[in-house]
């Protein structure tokens, strides 16, 4: 079984929109996926129970051993619990006070050996010049591995109680290039 944690030091980064989003990915690939909300607003949990998410959810850790390919844990943002091990996904914004508090987090993760870590600039809108040439340096400068744009079919298939791999996503405007973009992220976690 495989572990990817999508944790963030800062409320705010898109965690939940990313762990939800890759738990469909992965299922749409035929993976068999646990999400666990360890966030204790819960938004991964209360989106669960608005539609049908093709995986389930966890307000916590499981008890026991779930038989499952991989578990997605939407971590809660702040030090106090950071994954030590398996795949971690470090969602930040593209602005320099969250860029340089998820880049201070790093060094966190960096104590546990072993881990494997994906910074993704998240929600960037390239009709900014400032974000767009952020972005760009960033991936000149190896700073992230991916970026993730910020698009309105991310939030509205969760509202609806989708992701975007869904079958009642796949008519929103932008839902195909939003499919691709996980799928992307997707290939770099699997």
């Amino acid at each position: 079984m495989q572990l990817v944690s999508v944790w963030s030091p800062k409320g705010g980064s898109g965690k939940t929109t990313l762990a939800l989003h890759l738990a469909g990915a992965m299922v749409a690939r035929g993976v068999s996926v646990l999400l666990v909300d360890l966030d204790p607003q819960w938004s991964a949990k209360l989106i669960s129970e608005t539609g049908s998410l093709p995986f389930s959810v966890l307000p916590g850790w499981p008890t026991s051993e779930p038989k499952v390919d991989v578990i997605v844990a939407d971590y809660a943002p702040g030090y106090s619990e950071a994954p030590e091990v398996g795949t971690v996904v470090v969602p930040m914004q593209p602005s320099p006070l969250d860029m340089n508090s998820a880049m201070r987090a790093l060094e966190v993760l960096r104590r546990s050996e072993g881990l494997k870590v994906i910074r993704v600039l998240n929600m960037v809108d390239l009709r900014e010049i400032e974000q767009r040439d952020l972005a760009a340096y960033c991936l000149r400068q190896r700073e992230v591995e991916k970026i993730v744009k910020r698009r309105s079919v991310y939030r509205r298939s969760l509202g609806a109680g989708h992701t975007v791999h869904s079958a009642e996503a796949s008519t929103l405007h932008g839902a195909r290039e939003a499919k691709g973009e996980v799928d992307a992220l997707l290939d770099m976690i699997l």
